[in-house]
């Protein structure tokens, strides 16, 4: 309420018009040499490498370097009413809110879902027709879904059994992924995550975790590093005990990182950039090893998400702050430097603060995030457009807000969204603040009109 002139008002007797807000970013993620955003008006944009037709636009080798709106199936209309987003190593996932999957870009082992090997450069509907579908994960040239009964699907690459199909036939649609040791299905199953050759699972009832595929440098986390795991087995803490209350999982470049619902952090598989964030260079095959906290003191607390890349891994508080660890060979702990000295305990990154989403996938190489007012940030590698900074030759070490291309732009930003509010100075100025230099926005009180 605001006290004007002796008179009581009410906000929500005030009219606001003239003022028009775009649509909000809800979701990002990055793979490979591509990011995406998903507005919640259900449509999807992509930036970055158009190789394989990624970009979604009926395109190849027209990387692009601002967002451009991902077209529809065939190249009709857009892809709409999508629910969530998911980015491999060369190719594309989405979900929308009538269960369908759709899959573009490479299809080089079938990881688009569709029985074909052919490249698509703009979405087809995945072959699948079973339970509704709760998540999507895309790898380096692997995908998977869980549904809504616990089930898990996975397809495409299996050379290193990561299908999970007790096999390592390559596989062109979407496969039911067995039960531990072969038998019966897997079953109760809340999300899943595709890294490079491997597979993870979470189990709903507990927070416990499967693996499978490559083991090599233990990356599946059941303590061993060599062969191939072609049906899951339970990830364990190193020294043996059983790992539970795990909420996220992020699968890298031969690592993972898993969160627990106590906000720890921890990771398993290859090491050699400093990516396990335990203080070492060394790889993990003994299991899960916790990460340490800054400069290697305690460990790191109060993490609400993870995301892994290629070598590099990055975990946002709380607070809104991130922290980055591994390597930074092109920039991607966001410290403001490209190259150097790549930290193996976390660093936190001071350059860009009050973040709500991190994500990274499919064997990136850049890492993106939003913010609660729908503003996007990449940084990371540069060369082909990911950045979404209108270049694409060099690398970023900053935190760099993505520009507008074809997606709602404010300010030339892209997707910058700011809640307008009333504000009373207490004396006699009643103001309307959205912090939107472009935008004109009048008020009205009573007869009377205010610019």
């Amino acid at each position: 309420d605001a006290t004007i002139a002796g008179l009581n008002y009410k906000t929500n007797e005030v009219d606001i018009t003239s003022l028009t807000i775009p649509t909000k970013t809800i979701q990002v993620t990055s793979g490979g040499n591509v990011s995406l955003a998903l507005t919640e008006d259900g449509f999807v944009y992509a930036w970055g490498q158009d190789t394989y037709g990624q970009m979604g636009q009926g395109t190849t080798d027209t990387n692009v370097n601002t967002p451009v709106k991902v077209k529809g199936v065939g190249g009709s209309g857009f892809l709409s009413n999508i629910t969530k987003i998911s980015c491999g190593g060369y190719h594309c996932m989405a979900l929308s809110s009538d269960g369908t999957v759709y899959a573009w870009g490479s299809n080089q082992l079938s990881e688009l879902g569709d029985n074909s090997t052919t490249e698509r450069k703009t979405p087809v509907k995945v072959l699948y027709s079973g339970d509704p579908v709760s998540n999507i994960s895309a790898g380096f040239l692997l995908s998977a879904l869980t549904t809504t009964t616990g089930k898990v699907y996975c397809w495409g690459g299996n050379g290193n059994g990561q299908v999970g199909d007790n096999s390592t036939t390559q596989r062109n649609v979407p496969t039911q992924v067995v039960g531990v040791g072969g038998s019966g299905t897997l079953t109760g199953i809340r999300d899943v995550s595709c890294g490079d050759s491997f597979t993870h699972a979470i189990k709903d009832s507990d927070g416990s975790v499967y693996g499978w595929g490559k083991k090599l440098y233990g990356m599946v986390g059941n303590g061993d590093n060599s062969g191939n795991q072609s049906t899951p087995v339970p990830v364990i803490l190193a020294g043996g005990s059983a790992v539970t209350g795990i909420t996220q999982i992020s699968g890298g470049g031969d690592y993972a990182l898993m969160l627990k619902s106590d906000g720890t952090v921890y990771a398993c598989g290859y090491g050699s950039n400093g990516q396990l964030g335990d203080g070492s260079t060394s790889n993990n095959d003994t299991g899960l090893v916790q990460v340490l906290g800054v400069g290697g003191s305690g460990n790191l607390t109060g993490i609400t998400q993870i995301a892994a890349s290629e070598s590099s891994s990055l975990a946002l508080k709380n607070d809104g702050t991130m922290y980055s660890w591994g390597n930074n060979a092109d920039g991607q702990n966001g410290l403001g430097t490209v190259g150097g000295t790549n930290p193996s305990t976390p660093v936190a990154i001071t350059l860009l603060t009050g973040v709500d989403s991190i994500n990274a996938g499919g064997k990136g190489y850049t890492f993106i995030t939003s913010k609660p007012d729908g503003s996007v940030f990449c940084w990371g590698k540069g060369e082909s457009g990911q950045i979404g900074d209108g270049t694409n030759t060099a690398d970023q070490g900053t935190p760099t807000q993505v520009l507008s291309g074809a997606g709602p732009s404010i300010d030339g930003k892209f997707n910058l969204f700011t809640e307008p509010r009333l504000t009373f100075d207490g004396y006699n100025k009643l103001s309307l603040l959205h912090g939107l230099s472009s935008v004109s926005s009048k008020l009205f009180l009573g007869s009377n009109v205010y610019d």
